[in-house]
């Protein structure tokens, strides 16, 4: 998931339509943050 949202954080910045607006406005990773979602993995032994 640190991947996918490290993704969504670049395409946000670097890819535009041609009117200057991002293409992608929201990241829906932070919307996992915003209701603690993450899937928890216990370390392995």
């Amino acid at each position: 998931m640190r991947v996918l949202r490290a993704l969504f954080n670049y395409a946000m910045e670097e890819y535009e339509i041609k009117s200057g607006k991002p293409l992608i406005t929201q990241n829906p990773t932070k919307t996992l943050t915003a209701k603690k979602s993450w899937n928890r993995v216990e370390r392995k032994t």
